[in-house]
């Protein structure tokens, strides 16, 4: 009844469109498409249809994040105006993986794009990233392995996201959004919350090493919440949210454009 696609990012339309075609419920890893066209034909064949469709941004089913989302719905801190989003892979990926994986924009930005989506419902007017490469086979790859993206709201909210491939301390995730009535955030989740203190000082556990260890929660609600739509044959996102995916791609593909050209992309053009 179903199709759980974790296949190399190249194959992942054509796969897609095949499963849907043949009226299975598909769950996939993302990039949905490697360009705007094919994620378009992808996303309208899924909205025009009963087929159970979903996208493995896994950092939506994450307690914290859940958490986080549900004081700024419930008003807590009022309107938001200013998030922040760390994201620090570790360890490096396998290079074989980066020589396929479309490229940090489309690989990792893309979860803190839609991070910021998933918390406040807003959608960028203009964007600008800096960055730069340390890793000499991923520049070989005309990739970057270190990006700090701004973006500015039409409400007026300023955002920042921090990505890295690597982070020696383990794998950093965390969002802070400031409010006109205070701040929340989530912070990263660590082994334990053991805390030692003697004569020399305090110390805290380690960071989770690795996403499989951050997420080994998130990633099997995503998979239940796909199950539970496919046994039901209920849609597991409604056509405002599979839309998303194609008004965001247009900010990745804008950050994108920013470091590239080195100067700020507005999305209203």
């Amino acid at each position: 009844r179903g199709v759980i696609g974790a296949s190399t990012t190249r194959s992942h339309y054509e796969q897609i469109m095949a499963c849907l075609k043949a009226g299975k419920a598909v769950f996939t890893e993302k990039p949905v498409a490697l360009n705007a066209q094919h994620l378009k034909e992808v996303i309208d064949y899924a909205k025009n249809s009963a087929i159970p469709f979903l996208v493995g941004f896994q950092r939506r089913f994450d307690r914290n994040f859940c958490a986080l989302k549900a004081e700024l719905d419930a008003g807590t801190v009022g309107a938001p105006r200013v998030i922040k989003v760390c994201s620090r892979d570790n360890p490096l990926p396998p290079l074989p993986y980066l020589a396929t994986s479309s490229g940090l924009f489309h690989d990792m930005v893309c979860h803190d794009i839609d991070m910021i989506h998933y918390l406040t419902g807003q959608v960028p007017d203009s964007v600008f990233a800096i960055g730069h490469c340390y890793n000499k086979d991923i520049e070989a790859m005309n990739d970057i392995d270190t990006v700090v993206v701004t973006l500015s709201f039409p409400s007026g909210m300023l955002g920042t996201i921090d990505t890295s491939r690597t982070a020696p301390y383990g794998y950093d995730q965390r969002v802070e959004v400031m409010g006109e009535h205070g701040m929340a955030q989530a912070e990263n989740e660590k082994e334990s919350t053991l805390v030692v203190g003697t004569k020399e000082g305090f110390r805290t556990s380690r960071a989770k090493w690795t996403f499989s260890q951050r997420y080994e929660e998130a990633y099997l609600q995503s998979l239940e919440h796909f199950i539970v739509g496919m046994v039901r044959a209920n849609k597991t996102d409604d056509p405002e949210q599979l839309q998303r995916h194609v008004i965001l791609e247009r900010v990745i593909a804008a950050a994108e454009e920013s470091y590239k050209s080195g100067e700020r992309v507005r999305l209203s053009k």
